[in-house]
Formats: C-alpha cells, structure tokens, sequence
C-alpha cells in the first residue's frame, strides 16, 4: 500500500472515530433520556386516566347517593309497591307521574344514566324511565350481573362491571343502592343502567399521545369457551385477558380480543391484570414495539395500559440521527478531501527527492533538489539538505577521481611512450647482436671448411 493510501486512510480514522465515538455516545444518552422522559409521560397519563375513571365513577356514586334520598322516592315507592296490584288505579298512575317528575329531574343531571329503574325488595323492577322494562325481574333485564347488583345494592351503593349486550352491542354497567321509607325502612333498590361508552370516552382521549398513543383496559377472565364473550365475568385464576374498550388500532376490540397468559405480545395488560405495577418496552398486540406503563386498578379488578409506539417516542431521535449522519458524510467527504491535500502537501517533497534520487542515480549528477525544499525548516527539508550536500560529496569525489585517473592516464602515456622507445633500443640492440652473432655463425663456418680444405 501506497504512503498516500496509508496517509489518507491514518487520517480519516483518526479524524472520524472521535467522531464516531462521541456521536453514538451523544445517540444513546439522548435516546435513554428521550425514553426516560417518555415514560414519565405516559406514567402521567396513566395516572390521569385512573383519575379520570375514578371520578368518573365517584359522579355517579355521588348521583345515586343524593337520589336515593329525594323525598318523593322515599315517599313514593312504597306507595308504588303497594298499588301494584292495581294496575290503573288513579294512586298508581299519580305516584308514577310524580316519580317520573323526578326521574326525569336525576336522568338529566347525570346524562350518561341510560335507564333508571326501582325494584321492590324481591328484586321486580316496580318503575323504570324505559317502560318495556317494568314488571320484568332484574335479573330477565340483566341476567349476567342483574341480581348481583340487587342483591349487593340492598346493603348499601355497588357498581358493577361492565356489561356486554351482544345482540345490540351495547356497553354498559349498573349501580344500585337502597332506598329507605320516611320511617327509614328498607322499601327498594334504586339501580342505574349506565352508558360505558361516555367511560371509554374519557379512557380513550389521546391528546399528548401522538399518533399512536392509546389506552387499554382489560379484565382477568376464564379461557372456558363455553362461556361466551359477553359472559365472561372477572375470573381471579383466569388465564386470559379480555380487552374491555375499543381500541384506537382495533374499533372491534371490546369483549372480542383477548391475550392469553404466556402469549409474548401484550405482555404490559397481561401484568396488569395480574395486580402488578410496572413500565418497559415490550411488543402489544399489534405486533409493534411500544413503550409501556402498565397499573392495576383494585377497586374495579381492571389493568390499564398506555403505551407508545417506540418509532414515534423516537422519532426526534431518528430525526436528529439522520441529521447527524448526513453532517458525518458532509465531514467525510470534507477530510477525504482534506486528507488529499494533506497527503499531497506532505509528499510532493517527498516524491521530488525520489525523482532527484532517481536522476542523480541514472547519471544525472548535476540535478538537485528545489530550493522550496532545502529553504523548508522542517524534517523533510532537513532530509533535503542532508542529500544536497551528499550529492555534493559525490560529485566532488567523482571529479577528483577522474582527474585522478586523468593523471594517471597521462602519466602512464608518458611511461608507455618511454617504454616503447627503450623497446625500440633494445629491438635495435638486439638486431645488432643478432647480426653478430649470424656473423660470427659464418664465419665459424668458412675457418671450418677452410680447415678441411687444406687437409
């Protein structure tokens, strides 16, 4: 790998992992802090919302109290019970003219009261503001829950829980409480049908929740499936929860979805129901995660949730994050850039002294180095000059060795021509002895023949 690929790539890590490091710290903190604040949120609301469903049923407890105790029901019921057996007596129909007066007077001070009944002791209805109804037993009106309501509203003010009419698809509760004669005996049960829906009203409100805030109500009831859905009473070793109010994600939600114990979504309204108080993330039945706050409510044996997706609690994180990711590739790209000039700038010196290096070694010992380089103050000037006044040394050695060799080329020309003159000499000198000797040779050879001759 190249230096400027090393360079390049040294300086984007140390550059970015700080970082790196300090925005996913910044990330988290902010995340936990966002959650954090979001729960104390929905913890808020939680609690308002059992606020709201307290007084919600303290209003009417504080209605059926102060009705109870009109004059004219106290006056007039035992009247009512007595002319029953004379059905269009004159007393009868003024009692019931009066008590319709006054009817009238308590159904328009609490709205909500759909029907307002009075039974006699045996629990026949004697008056109700829905005609049709009178003469029934309460419990052929309401037979889940009827003759509980009576049978409790004897001994003093009961609600009861919410009541489920399949075949109108109607939702509501009773609350009874007894009536007393002038003289203070017991002479009745006064009862009200009340609208849930007006409750489910109140649970249901989402200001502050965003998109996809919601509350949900439930109740512990039995997985029997011979019960059916709008039978099923709270049950203490139920192993079912039974959603109570529509849902913002589901309209059909009430008396019809239900979560088993044990099931991994809805985990929130499952602890609920079992008395437990708490708040985490978890997935609802959606099949979404959500941010939870999860609270019993003993005094009606219900589990009330309110939750949040966890896409919109952090969606200002999501937001500022891709805010930060689309500044961390702007900053990338600015110390890519950077990390060029950078690399550029520290090794365009670098790459003249390779050059000069090269040159100087191919045979060009003239070159040298730019005087921006060997001017420069730092370490790679100090390099510069460093090869400058190496490349000096060579070149001066070189000089003073070729002038060596000239010399001694020279003064070996001088000896040469001198030994070829004293070659001559001595080829001359010894031509001569040559020729002496090949004289001498002859002349050996004439005394010889001569000798021979003169014998």
């Amino acid at each position: 790998m190249k230096i400027r690929t090393q360079l390049i790539l040294t300086y984007i890590i140390i550059s970015l992992f700080p970082v790196l490091l300090i925005s996913w710290t910044a990330y988290s903190k902010v995340q936990d802090a966002l959650v954090a604040e979001q729960q104390n949120s929905l913890e808020s609301t939680a609690e308002l919302k059992i606020d709201s469903v307290r007084d919600y049923f303290s209003f009417f407890s504080k209605e059926i109290a102060i009705a109870k105790e009109h004059f004219i029901l106290r006056q007039d019921l035992p009247l009512l019970i007595r002319s029953e057996k004379e059905a269009d007596s004159p007393e009868k129909k003024r009692v019931s003219q009066t008590i319709d007066r006054d009817a009238k007077s308590i159904l328009s001070a609490a709205k909500e009261v759909r029907v307002l009944f009075l039974a006699d002791p045996n629990g026949k209805i004697v008056y109700s503001s829905k005609k049709e109804t009178e003469q029934k037993n309460i419990g052929e009106i309401f037979p889940v829950r009827g003759l509980e309501a009576f049978q409790k509203g004897k001994d003093g003010i009961f609600l009861s829980d919410i009541l489920y009419d399949k075949k109108l698809n109607d939702r509501n509760f009773l609350e009874s409480a007894p009536v007393y004669d002038l003289s203070g005996n017991f002479s009745g049960v006064l009862i009200f049908q009340i609208d849930a829906e007006s409750l489910f009203s109140v649970v249901q409100e989402t200001t502050g929740m965003g998109s996809t805030g919601e509350t949900l109500l439930a109740r512990r009831v039995s997985e029997n499936p011979a019960i059916p859905n709008n039978e099923k009473t709270y049950d203490p070793q139920g192993k079912m929860v039974m959603f109570l109010n529509p849902l913002r994600f589901d309209r059909n939600a009430s008396f019809n979805r239900f979560i088993r114990f044990g099931d991994k979504t809805g985990l929130p309204i499952q602890n609920a129901v079992q008395e437990k108080n708490g708040s985490g993330i978890s997935i609802d039945y959606r099949g979404q995660e959500v941010l939870s706050v999860w609270r019993y409510l003993p005094e009606y044996r219900w589990g009330l949730v309110t939750k949040r997706d966890m896409t919109e609690v952090l969606s200002p994180v999501y937001e500022w994050r891709n805010t930060a990711i689309m500044v961390f590739f702007a900053m990338v790209l600015f110390i890519v850039f950077f990390s060029f000039l950078f690399a550029h700038f520290l090794l365009s010196p670098i790459k003249e002294i390779m050059n000069v290096v090269k040159e100087f070694r191919s045979g060009n010992k003239t070159i040298r180095l730019s005087r921006k380089i060997i001017s420069s103050k730092n370490e790679i000037g100090e390099f510069g000059r460093i090869l400058e006044s190496y490349a000096d040394e060579v070149l001066q050695t070189e000089q003073d060795t070729k002038k060596q060799i000239e010399e001694k080329t020279e003064q070996l020309a001088k000896q040469e021509s001198e030994m070829e003159k004293k070659l001559e000499n001595v080829e001359r000198a010894n031509k001569l002895m040559i020729g002496r000797e090949l004289e001498m040779v002859k002349l050996k050879k004439e005394i010889a023949e001569y000798k021979n001759n003169k014998q």
